[in-house]
């Protein structure tokens, strides 16, 4: 870690709040069809939308959720337009730098851990800056802020320049960690990626690794299965091309929190992150149903290093931070191993920032806050 000193020093002066899980890329970081994925379920009635559109996106917005139009009365629907406005004005800003200090307005003591995204081969579209310049700015602002941010870089197997330029990133740059997210095309266990898992292993550098929907994924449909899969309890070798349109079957085959289970049984003191602690599983888990929580739970309990982080899910449904906490309170294995990660700004579109912030704060309380605010990052982020 390059800023060990300052950040240990920080955490002893400051006690921080400690998130493993926040981003600050903007919309020329990311393909335009990223933007298609994240809005088309609410804004322009689904139509596809292009970059350029963000420009004047959020002003249009506003107008819209202005006019007494009655399809907009609803509640709901006109709070809905509301998040959106919040997260296109965010989103569309120039840097990341931008992003990251508007989060800040938020957090009086924090760490932030900020996590790349690398979407280029799974969505595609225009990409209006490289990879490279996405992980410049992120070293520009470890740099700015010293004791205060760790940055993780985004991988994605399917990318052979992206596996290269992975070790520059951890040895040179000295990024603090790895993100994947499974589901732009490819399993925890791909052969590509079982190489860096043992590094990772050895080094104690940590993994955040996508694990609930997918609402983003290939927009081709074309998977390129390769490495162990998880499905229907069977675990099977695969290297074959598979043709998914299914959201809910991508989400099974790639981001489902046990097609890590044969990575674990290799290296089994791997950190990692199970980010959103299987989010759209706790609708099934708090009504007593089978669901993709049990099988985090399972890798939480089975393997010393498995976390996993509540970000974004906490903003969907107040049931579910009510679940957590049920859960952390009855079970302290668990309560060891969740941590406090923001997801900023992506969360945006659940539910206003400050708003999904406070209630869970609120609802968790003082003592488990500390917990996994502070306790267990330390331990995660091994400073």
């Amino acid at each position: 870690m390059k800023n060990a000193i300052q950040i240990q020093q920080y955490i002893k002066a400051k006690k921080p709040l400690i998130s493993v899980h926040e981003h600050a890329f903007t919309y020329n970081h990311v393909p335009n069809n990223f933007i298609n994925l994240k809005l088309n379920k609410h804004t322009f009635l689904g139509l596809p939308m292009k970059q350029w559109m963000l420009v004047p996106l959020d002003k249009v917005l506003q107008l819209i959720a202005w006019f007494p139009f009655s399809w907009f009365e609803n509640t709901a629907q006109r709070q809905q337009i509301k998040n959106d406005i919040n997260f296109v004005t965010t989103i569309k800003k120039q840097t990341s730098l931008e992003i990251f200090k508007e989060s800040l307005s938020f957090e009086t003591e924090s760490i932030n851990t900020l996590l790349m995204m690398n979407m280029q081969n799974g969505i595609g579209g225009v990409m209006n800056k490289s990879i490279e310049e996405q992980a410049q700015e992120l070293m520009d602002i470890r740099d700015k802020y010293p004791n205060r941010v760790l940055i993780f870089y985004a991988i994605d197997p399917t990318d052979p320049n992206c596996i290269k330029d992975c070790w520059k990133y951890l040895n040179t740059y000295k990024f603090d960690g790895i993100k994947v997210y499974p589901s732009l095309g490819y399993l925890p266990s791909h052969p590509d990626l079982m190489a860096l898992w043992v590094y990772c292993e050895k080094n104690k550098i940590p993994v955040v690794s996508h694990c609930s929907a997918a609402t983003v994924r290939r927009t081709d449909n074309t998977y390129n299965i390769r490495g162990v899969l998880y499905n229907d309890e069977i675990y099977t070798l695969c290297n074959k091309i598979q043709y998914i349109s299914d959201e809910g079957t991508v989400a099974n085959y790639f981001n489902h929190p046990l097609q890590w289970m044969p990575v674990l049984k290799q290296y089994p003191n791997l950190y990692l992150d199970l980010a959103h602690f299987a989010g759209c599983g706790w609708s099934d888990y708090i009504q007593g149903k089978p669901s993709w929580v049990d099988g985090a739970i399972t890798l939480m309990k089975t393997f010393p290093n498995v976390y996993a982080d509540f970000s974004y899910t906490f903003s969907e449904n107040v049931d579910f931070i009510k679940g957590l906490k049920t859960l952390m309170s009855s079970d302290s294995e668990i309560l060891n191993k969740v941590l406090w990660g923001s997801d900023y700004y992506l969360d945006f579109l659940s539910m206003p920032y400050v708003q999904a912030r406070k209630q869970f704060f609120d609802i968790i309380g003082d003592d488990l806050m500390n917990q996994i605010g502070r306790v267990n990052p330390r331990k995660f982020l091994n400073i």
